[in-house]
């Protein structure tokens, strides 16, 4: 495993806890950034090495670099060359589930996808702050998804798709000018972040009001 990236790799940067409802989402991506060439996966997360090997973060392509401070962060996300937002398509861990009962693991299945539903990262506004492009892999139904799609503010994999996954990391490493329309947007929607405005984006998402 490595501990440190290249400087001449391009890097794709995740900060922040790592649990079953981002895993199987970051486990894609671990497997795309592994079959690509010059791609680094760089994760800043509070992970022990046995729990990461349990949950299958691995490869030559992947640093792991644990915890870092909350003063540091902001100048790790702009170093990135992509900031990954991930939310889980199925939010059980993937080898656990022959652990878990039929019954049980649907109601898993099913709490695991409410809370996706709604669930707004606290990493989102950082992100959007951070002047980098942010690529977005999560279920069509969750609210990172519909932000990033409604606002144009991040490139959207919203499928479990690997081909689609790497068509995305493609797109953001060759294409300066929809980096830059990104960066753009995301930039706006960062002013609009604040918590009133979240919360009256969510409850309209939810159908809970209506817009003006």
């Amino acid at each position: 495993q490595k501990e440190e990236g290249s400087d001449s790799a391009f890097r794709i940067v995740f900060t922040g806890m790592i649990y079953e409802l981002q895993l199987d989402a970051i486990l894609n991506l671990v497997t795309v950034v592994n079959e690509l060439s010059n791609v680094e996966l760089q994760i800043y997360a509070p992970l022990t090495e046995a729990k990461r090997r349990w949950m299958g973060i691995t490869g030559d392509h992947v640093i792991f670099h644990g915890c870092v401070s909350h003063k540091e962060l902001p100048a790790i996300q702009q170093n990135a060359d992509i900031l990954f937002l991930p939310m889980a398509f199925e939010s059980v861990y993937p080898h656990m589930k022959k652990e878990i009962s039929p019954d049980q693991l649907q109601k898993n299945l099913e709490t695991g996808k409410q809370v996706i539903r709604t669930a707004s990262p606290s990493k989102l506004p950082e992100y959007l702050a951070s002047g980098r492009p942010i690529l977005i892999h999560a279920p069509e139904y969750s609210y990172i998804a519909w932000y990033g799609k409604k606002y144009q503010c991040a490139e959207v994999v919203d499928q479990p798709d690997l081909g689609m996954l790497r068509r995305a990391i493609l797109l953001l490493k060759r294409d300066q000018a929809r980096c830059n329309y990104l960066i753009a947007n995301a930039r706006r929607a960062a002013e609009q972040h604040d918590a009133a405005k979240v919360s009256g984006m969510l409850q309209q998402y939810l159908g809970i009001v209506h817009p003006n």
